[in-house]
């Protein structure tokens, strides 16, 4: 998994007022879910244009 981008956002934040880490895996978090929502929506869009008959 990539940490480059994670990285980046951390470096413009004081590392003092937020943890660096818990900041990095809320971040990948919420990219892994905009990923996943993406994933289930092309395969809902396959899934509805196959014609069962």
């Amino acid at each position: 998994m990539n940490e480059f981008p994670c990285l980046m956002m951390i470096g413009c934040i004081n590392p003092k007022s937020i943890n660096p880490y818990v900041l990095c895996r809320f971040f990948t978090s919420i990219r892994l879910l905009i990923d996943l929502s993406i994933i289930l929506c092309i395969f809902k869009s396959i899934w509805l244009s196959i014609d069962f008959y």
